[in-house]
């Protein structure tokens, strides 16, 4: 299982890896399928499901805007 967050951008999603990388989380930026987002997001950052909450802390405080997180 693998957990991911999307984003509207490549260039949204670049950004969120940088933070996630200064915060030492272990990422990978992906392509998903827009029809499985709800605002049609076509990138992804991929991370551990375990790291999840961290991640969407990090990104929140860096006001780095994602879509609803995707269990795959």
């Amino acid at each position: 299982m693998r957990c991911v967050l999307p984003f509207i951008s490549m260039t949204t999603a670049q950004r969120g890896s940088a933070v996630l990388n200064g915060a030492g989380i272990q990422h990978r930026i992906v392509g998903i399928d827009a029809s499985l987002t709800r605002r049609g997001c076509s990138y992804g950052i991929e991370i551990a499901c375990v790291n999840s909450d961290s991640a969407e802390r990090v990104l929140k405080r860096a006001r780095i805007r994602y879509g609803d997180l995707l269990t795959l």
